[in-house]
């Protein structure tokens, strides 16, 4: 899972890619902005798919928690303010903050494969398989009802 950033509509997108050759399942994680956690999910199975899918709802939560953290860094006034014409603004700094904080969202997943092994994609993108001790616990070792 990654997230993206558009500018051109002021959008936060998450997607995903399963290229495998089979379902994942038992799908966890944490999504960050700036090291913070800013959300966590838990989803059933993912089949594979030859592009990216957007995850609904994640790029959602994730512009609140960026709109959060520029209001305890600035101030409601500077972040939510008006202009003379009743127009929402945001400061020269608050714009700079918000581009600054949408770079540096990360996610990290633990998910399941068919054959039962245990997967982590770190905050890197990188893709590490858990060793049994790792997995205690972590994930429930059944596979869900389809």
């Amino acid at each position: 899972m990654w997230a993206e950033y558009s500018k051109d509509d002021d959008r936060v997108r998450v997607f995903y890619m399963n290229s495998g050759s089979g379902p994942v399942y038992n799908i966890q994680g944490k999504g960050y902005v700036a090291g913070e956690v800013a959300f966590t999910f838990h989803r059933g199975t993912h089949g594979p798919t030859s592009t990216p899918v957007e995850e609904w709802g994640f790029g959602t939560i994730v512009a609140a928690h960026v709109t959060q953290t520029l209001r305890e860094l600035y101030g409601t006034e500077e972040v939510d303010g008006e202009d003379l014409y009743g127009d929402p603004r945001e400061s020269a700094r608050v714009m700079l903050k918000r581009e600054e904080l949408h770079d540096q969202i990360t996610i990290d997943m633990t998910f399941r494969d068919a054959s039962g092994r245990v997967w982590r994609r770190t905050q890197d993108g990188t893709l590490v398989q858990l060793s049994r001790r790792e997995t205690k616990g972590l994930l429930q070792q059944r596979r869900p009802m389809d």
